[in-house]
């Protein structure tokens, strides 16, 4: 069976979602080298921080991995991963960082919903 070719918005979601993991695995090395100074300096919160954000942006280089193989679960995965991910900035003070990284969250996140018949099919 012959795969139609991938839309440009695919590619653009693709670039936001490693936008996305780049933005988790800086903060986690950030906060891993204590160089975070909006951060407290508690050795537990901070690792435990370091190591999830790094985590989060192992989890979305994964999960873009899954999607360009056009694997149906990957999909769904993504979509949760990034509403979650477009939320969190709400839980403290939103300020213009924030705004950024939500809007680097929500673009794949629209895309993925516009484009979502090219990667459930096949």
């Amino acid at each position: 069976m012959n795969n139609p070719p991938r839309p440009v918005s695919v590619t653009i979601a693709y670039v936001f979602i490693s936008l996305g993991a780049l933005t988790w695995l800086a903060l986690g090395a950030l906060l891993a080298l204590n160089a975070h100074t909006g951060f407290p300096d508690e050795p537990p919160v901070r690792d435990l921080m370091a190591g999830l954000s790094a985590a989060a942006g192992l989890a979305l280089l994964v999960l873009l991995y899954l999607l360009s193989r056009r694997w149906r679960p990957a999909f769904f995965l993504t979509l949760s991963a990034l509403t979650a991910a477009s939320l969190s900035p709400l839980l403290d003070d939103v300020g213009l960082a924030d705004c950024a990284f939500m809007a680097v969250t929500l673009v794949p996140l629209i895309l993925l919903l516009r484009d979502r018949y090219w990667y459930l099919r096949g």
